[in-house]
């Protein structure tokens, strides 16, 4: 995926906001909405995450960053999981004008895009060290701080803990991609194996709930129960030479 700085939108002829009434309009411009645009949004740093993309220009390009950067911080400040975000930018219009994107027939980011991003941030902190997250939060942080005031209250924004839930997000989501494989390959195989607690893996909307409508408060927790299926499924599958040859075992066991 390439590299593409992503320019702050225009209004266009077309724009939603063109067809508002000078009321709602004036709403919208006293709202948390214009203060994160006209403060926050626009001095969100892109090319500090360049490094996580192809310099090949004949790659797909990829989802705005500052627009993913700019949803993690609402994230953060709205206490929302992936669903309501993505739900949000999609639907509500203060999300839409916070994040510039009302000129566009189609939003920009989806929950795909929020979990390849939160992988690739991860990826990159673990082969070298450096939280890109953590650095541009931390300057964003003061500007939150010093603007932002919705219904009266204050926020401060907490670089760490930003991080710490983006990374614990990836985590969850690797455990359970790997769990998941794992018993889908062994309900083709022996079912009668697969741990009782292990079974919801099967289930159509399960990975929605236990990763996407989970909140940052939530995501420990989840983490220590799939790790705990985890150790299930490996137990299960020891001692059986058909099973402990699959690749999806190997990647658990690793």
């Amino acid at each position: 995926m390439a590299y593409v700085k992503n320019a702050n939108y225009q209004i266009s002829m077309f724009d939603r906001l063109n067809y508002l009434p000078n009321y709602l309009k004036d709403v919208l411009e006293k709202s948390w909405a214009e203060t994160f645009r006209s403060k926050i949004f626009c001095n969100i740093n892109e090319e500090r995450f360049r490094v996580l993309y192809s310099d090949n220009p004949a790659t797909r390009p990829n989802s705005p960053v500052n627009v993913i950067i700019g949803l993690l911080l609402l994230k953060e400040l709205f206490q929302n999981n992936d669903e309501e975000l993505i739900g949000a930018l999609h639907f509500d219009l203060k999300y839409q004008y916070a994040l510039q994107t009302t000129s566009l027939d189609k939003q920009p980011v989806s929950i795909n895009t929020l979990t390849n991003f939160r992988r690739r941030l991860y990826e990159y902190y673990e082969e070298t060290g450096i939280d890109l997250l953590q650095e541009e939060i931390e300057e964003q942080a003061k500007l939150i701080e010093k603007y932002m005031d919705i219904e009266g209250k204050k926020y401060r924004m907490d670089s760490l803990l930003v991080s710490s839930s983006c990374k614990n997000l990836s985590r969850l989501e690797l455990i359970y991609s790997v769990n998941e494989r794992l018993v889908k390959k062994i309900y083709g195989i022996e079912m009668e194996l697969i741990p009782e607690g292990c079974l919801a893996y099967l289930e159509k909307g399960n990975k929605n709930e236990t990763i996407y409508r989970t909140r940052d408060t939530e995501t420990v927790k989840k983490i220590d129960l799939l790790i705990f299926h985890s150790m299930e499924l490996y137990y299960s599958c020891k001692g059986n030479e058909r099973l402990e040859a699959l690749e999806e075992f190997k990647q658990l066991e690793r």
